[in-house]
């Protein structure tokens, strides 16, 4: 059985990427590179769902890989009547037209205090209007919950030179954020993953800074960094004709194990290299997660479209049969007794077809 470096077998520490400095590894990108490869392999059965949902919602297809976008509209599986994607549009605009804004409330206040907590609630309205949480984040990682079953809004910040905060919210494809299975089995694992496409140059640039948190020296991270090769990663979705400068970066966090607890982690990386490696101390991920219907166990939710799928298929079955029968009843069918004195090419000039009939004597 394979061992890692502090004697100990892969099998017991193959997963415990926040202990790297204990397991004597130089980084903890050397146990992650691996192991968020074999997560991925894990879970081609949902990525291959996913691929099927779009299919039969209507997505672009190029988005799972594939360069043609228009390949979706020639192919003989499309809908002709899709009422599954009319369903599904229907209940998003239902469901998400609606800003639900967190407020302040306040209980046995005098006049200045509950003002104060009306402005400060306008503040908050304010500040999720300034980062398009129900023009952008929303809606989209909405549709997501509906077509996979799950969507995902990243909220984060963003600091200018004069200190000043502002929060962001970012749509997170499904397909980019990974758990293991078997942690996550009652849907609370205490490990997540995320990866990204990013721009080298701009991504150079940012890791060309000293600041707090950041793994090895400038220099270091800067060469690697230009040294990745770029849309090395199979979800890339880059064709042969599109030129781009685009990196595969990745995230993971690992929980504390409770509350104010230590031992949270922190780390981004690219392909042999880590960038970040910092202490985590939040007691959840920066996630929001939208989820669908009911589940059992898991994390995931259950796909709208997996549930409106037969449906639309019997709507299909159903359909196909209604045009074979006008097909068939739409075209004339002339009776011609055999043997009468009739010239067949003086009906060329008709659609239909004739049928030879013998009457009884």
């Amino acid at each position: 059985m394979p061992k890692d470096r502090s004697g100990r077998n892969d099998l017991q520490t193959g997963a415990e990427w926040w202990r790297w400095k204990e397991l004597g590894y130089e980084g903890p990108h050397e146990i992650l590179d691996t192991l968020v490869d074999q997560l991925e392999k894990d879970q081609d059965s949902r990525y291959s769902a996913y691929r099927e949902y779009a299919k039969l919602f209507g997505a672009e297809p190029d988005m799972f890989g594939n360069d043609d976008a228009f390949a979706i509209l020639r192919s003989s599986d499309v809908v002709s009547q899709n009422e599954l994607a009319n369903t599904i549009e229907t209940l998003h605009a239902q469901v998400f037209k609606n800003r639900i804004v967190p407020g302040v409330a306040c209980n046995e206040a005098d006049y200045e205090e509950w003002t104060r907590a009306r402005a400060f609630s306008r503040w908050i309205e304010g500040v999720q209007d300034t980062a398009e949480l129900y023009y952008d984040a929303m809606p989209r990682a909405g549709l997501d919950m509906f077509v996979y079953g799950t969507g995902f809004i990243k909220i984060g910040h963003v600091e200018d030179s004069d200190d000043l905060c502002t929060l962001q919210y970012y749509r997170v494809d499904p397909r980019m954020v990974l758990v293991d299975r078997l942690e996550a089995r009652q849907g609370k694992p205490r490990n997540m993953y995320q990866k990204d496409f990013v721009d080298l140059y701009g991504l150079a640039e940012e890791y060309s800074q000293k600041d707090p948190g950041m793994f090895g020296s400038p220099k270091d991270r800067v060469d690697h960094i230009l040294s990745v090769k770029p849309t090395d990663d199979v979800d890339a979705a880059i064709g042969s004709q599109v030129k781009a400068s685009m990196v595969t970066v990745r995230e993971a966090w690992h929980l504390p194990s409770k509350r104010g607890g230590k031992g949270g982690r922190h780390v981004i990386w690219v392909k042999g290299c880590t960038l970040v490696d910092e202490e985590w101390t939040w007691d959840r991920f920066p996630f929001t997660v939208l989820r669908f219907g009911h589940r059992l166990d898991g994390f995931y939710g259950k796909s709208a479209v997996q549930v409106l799928a037969p449906t639309q298929k019997n709507f299909d079955k159903l359909n196909a049969k209604i045009d074979q029968a006008q097909d068939i009843m739409g075209v004339p069918r002339f009776l011609l007794q055999r043997g009468a004195e009739l010239v067949r090419t003086h009906l060329d000039d008709l659609p239909g077809g004739i049928l030879e009939i013998s009457m009884p004597n």
